[in-house]
């Protein structure tokens, strides 16, 4: 490697984390299910449009992965954030459920797009540059950059769009579109890493090996399915969690500092993740987190019935909400721990497969029961916990040498 080349690559990490960050500006989300309520969508049709979404990635996720494998981490990841400015263009305008289900069938193409593409990258850079064992601290601060921007966002927003008006509706979604329109700047001076094999081995193995590890390994599958399954259990609430809470009492300002504060919280746990983790074991500790969330959303559930205190309930939603999202950076490592480099996007790719096929029926099941009583989401949420907690939790330690 020349000089040149490793210094380019060295910033790879820089820029990938801020295109992360910018594409997940997000001002719209903390208002999200009140926008779509003023678009005139019903609290059923909103987790419908999350089914779109999830078939709409279902089917692009192995084209999606074969184009970061095939054509190019780089393009891919341009890719991703171009659908990305598609979509808020379509949600500026959007004024009935079959526009706005379009756009979400483009976010959920573009997040295809994203999704192992760009660990794959991040991790792959590392590797080039021989610094392989600093992964899960690279990973971690990756991630940590979905966060960034949302410590002050969503403030920001509620600020912004405090009488929920179609005009305050518009600038928000004015303000993600440019946020995304700088994470495309940003990915177009991306250095591609070093990923590819001898391509007739690629066309040989890149689907076959990625398939094993679904058919053969199923502590992996475990794994996959855990991760999901608890991830569902905080979605399902947050579809409609800021609608839930305005209802019952709470400021869309108050809203919106709660949330600014657990995206603080995530930044930092997400960035000192590696010196989180130290000597423990990562099975156990992702266990761990599982064990808690289920008695949080245990005692969230308890509370919502018997008593209802809004500023209580959130307090608690935005303390169960935390604990699942603390185990992002420790899964990548699990997964990144395990894959060849050559189809690691595809490798990852399918397991967010596996996220969209589980998607599909829950969110299904969560559009007919919203509509019977809001709160029954929190009931979902403790029922997926307790699943994660018997039924899948990691029982096999395994060492970091690659399955496949």
């Amino acid at each position: 490697m020349t000089k040149n080349r490793r210094e380019k690559l060295k910033k790879n990490f820089s820029r990938m984390f801020w295109v992360k960050a910018f594409l997940n500006f997000r001002f719209i989300n903390i208002v999200l299910s009140i926008f779509y309520i003023h678009r005139g969508i019903t609290l059923s049709e909103i987790f419908y449009l999350g089914v779109i979404w999830a078939v709409a990635g279902l089917l692009f996720e192995v084209p999606s992965s074969y184009l970061a494998d095939r054509w190019g981490r780089k393009k891919t990841i341009m890719l991703w954030a171009l659908l990305m400015c598609v979509h808020w263009l379509i949600y500026i305008f959007a004024s009935n459920f079959l526009w706005l289900a379009i756009g979400v069938a483009i976010y959920g193409i573009a997040h295809a797009c994203g999704t192992g593409t760009d660990e794959a990258l991040v991790y792959d850079t590392e590797r080039e540059l021989g610094q392989e064992k600093n992964t899960l601290q690279k990973l971690g601060r990756y991630k940590s950059a979905r966060n960034l921007f949302k410590i002050f966002t969503p403030i920001i927003a509620v600020i912004i769009a405090k009488d929920l008006s179609a005009l305050q509706f518009q600038i928000l979604l004015g303000i993600d579109l440019f946020g995304s329109l700088i994470g495309l700047v940003l990915a177009s001076r991306i250095i591609e890493p070093h990923h590819k094999m001898d391509v007739e081995e690629v066309e040989a193995g890149v689907m076959r090996d990625a398939w094993k590890i679904i058919k053969t390994k199923k502590s992996v599958v475990r794994a996959i399915v855990n991760q999901e399954t608890l991830f569902f259990a905080v979605f399902i609430p947050w579809v409609i969690f800021q609608k839930f809470f305005v209802d019952i009492g709470l400021t869309i300002l108050f809203i919106g500092i709660g949330w600014g504060i657990r995206h603080l919280v995530l930044f930092l746990w997400s960035w000192y993740a590696q010196r989180i983790l130290g000597k423990n074991s990562l099975y156990k500790f992702i266990n761990g987190l599982a064990d808690i969330f289920t008695l949080g959303s245990l005692i969230l559930l308890v509370l919502i019935f018997i008593f209802p205190n809004a500023i209580v309930l959130y307090v608690m939603f935005l303390v169960v909400n935390t604990l699942e999202s603390f185990r992002g950076p420790f899964f990548s490592e699990f997964f990144h721990k395990r894959f060849r480099s050559y189809n690691r996007a595809t490798t990852v790719s399918l397991s967010n497969l596996l996220h969209n096929v589980i998607e599909i029926p829950l969110v299904l099941l969560s559009g007919l029961l919203v509509a019977l009583d809001s709160r029954f989401v929190f009931v979902i949420s403790f029922v997926l916990g307790i699943i994660v907690v018997l039924f899948l939790r990691i029982k096999e330690k395994l060492s970091n040498r690659q399955i496949v």
